[in-house]
């Protein structure tokens, strides 16, 4: 679930507050966290832009378990891509439709024209290459 949570912060760019800490942290952990350790803990919801100190962003997910195993994770977010501008010259694009029966078919051609009326600005061209490179049940599921 930690994991989950990362991902969806970095998503989101939205940090939100620590639900264990109602009103001042342990005496014992040490009083300089911030200053000389690097180590914030939000107390309320904060933004975490991408360009946060012109750094990438870091997140570490630990997990210590019952059974007494122990992992970290560290993440780092990915390359920031700009939107692909396509601009596709043909007059028709070819959707691949599959199924291992006649049924399974009838439904998957719904489960696309459903698509296409719940998403009336995809890109045709996308929709081609996606359906072509996977199949429609990929894309659906």
């Amino acid at each position: 679930m930690a994991l989950i949570k990362v991902l969806s912060m970095l998503k989101n760019d939205l940090i939100p507050p620590h639900i264990g800490i109602k009103n001042t942290i342990n005496p014992v952990i040490p009083k300089d966290l911030a200053e000389k350790r690097n180590v914030h803990i939000p107390l309320e919801k904060k933004s975490w832009s991408h360009a946060s100190h012109g750094r990438k962003r870091l997140a570490v997910v630990n997990n210590f378990s019952a059974a007494g195993g122990n992992t970290t994770i560290l993440l780092e977010e990915g390359p920031t891509r700009p939107d692909p501008i396509l601009q596709d010259s043909r007059a028709s694009q070819v959707l691949v439709v599959s199924a291992k029966s006649r049924t399974s078919l009838t439904g998957n051609i719904e489960l696309l024209i459903s698509y296409l009326r719940s998403n009336p600005d995809v890109s045709l061209a996308n929709l081609s290459y996606t359906t072509c490179k996977f199949g429609i049940e990929d894309l659906i599921l």
